[in-house]
């Protein structure tokens, strides 16, 4: 019998499930990646999980273990590991190893690291830029980029941890980027060369 899969792929959060697993999480929090995962209701197997990482998809190597995990018979059974070391401005790919039963599916994020909780990539650019915020609850954001004069130049809000927009065509010069989330706020510095 095979096992359906799903992947779905959000900007510092992927998520992904199999017979095993009920949730498996990556998420960037601050400056590390948290793994959440949920065993099955059900599942038992309580030899310890790998955590493991590869840059390319392909070739993985151990970072953390888990020992002892055990599923339950009535209740699903939540567990953590953390990458306390990722590789900055890189897509990171992340799997569990379970020895007897299986590995997981392979999730991806981009790690990007945040300065005081804020970071353009790329920077400078004439192109796409994205603004990553340390909003790990998603909350309501919004962006503001104004130019040196304080003239509004671009504006967003949307629940995300990722914002993306093109300064294609806009005059070069410093710009200024300031987020809002609930009771959080940061700001940053954009260069358009």
């Amino acid at each position: 019998m095979k096992s359906a899969v799903l992947l779905l792929f959000f900007p510092a959060t992927v998520f992904a499930q199999s017979e095993f697993l009920s949730a498996l999480r990556a998420t960037q929090v601050s400056g590390t990646v948290r793994i959440d995962l949920t065993i099955a209701a059900g599942a038992s197997y309580c030899l310890g999980i790998d955590l493991e990482r590869s840059t390319d998809s392909l070739n993985f190597e151990k970072i953390a273990f888990l020992p002892g995990v055990c599923g339950g018979s009535e209740f699903e059974e939540n567990y953590t590991m953390v990458d306390s070391f990722p590789l900055p401005y890189r897509r990171l790919y992340y799997r569990l190893e379970m020895g007897l039963v299986g590995k997981s599916p392979v999730m991806s994020i981009l790690y990007v690291p945040l300065d005081q909780g804020i970071q353009c990539f790329p920077n400078p650019s004439s192109g796409a830029v994205n603004v990553y915020i340390d909003n790990p609850a998603n909350l309501e954001s919004s962006l503001r980029v104004t130019d040196m004069r304080g003239s509004l130049v671009y504006t967003a809000e949307a629940p995300l941890r990722t914002f993306t927009f093109s300064v294609g065509g806009w005059p070069p010069g410093l710009y200024l980027v300031d987020v809002q989330s609930g009771l959080r706020s940061w700001r940053t510095r954009l260069v358009v060369p």
